[in-house]
């Protein structure tokens, strides 16, 4: 059986009008069977808004996963985001 839980908190670092730049960091704790895993995830993501378009948001950001298992082992990889959001 697979349990997973966690959460992710964005700072907004820099704010303009037609950009946000925000640093992220998460956490997640995974349980699968026997084998319990903690995942830190640092990243920054950015959101820019077109000129004429002010509700749409484009987002792109990168961050890492940080896994850290109950086997002793430390796994990394690196994660890419992309996508828009329209706010209503």
């Amino acid at each position: 059986m697979q349990q997973l839980v966690g959460g992710r908190a964005l700072y907004a670092v820099v704010v303009e009008d037609n950009m946000n730049l925000y640093a992220a960091a998460g956490g997640a704790l995974s349980a699968v069977d026997d084998v319990t895993t903690i995942r830190i995830q640092p990243g920054l993501e950015i959101q820019a808004f077109p000129f004429g378009l002010e509700n749409l948001a484009l987002n792109a950001g990168f961050g890492l996963n940080l896994d850290l298992g109950s086997a002793g082992g430390v796994a990394t990889a690196g994660a890419l985001l992309t996508g828009a959001h329209y706010w209503f």
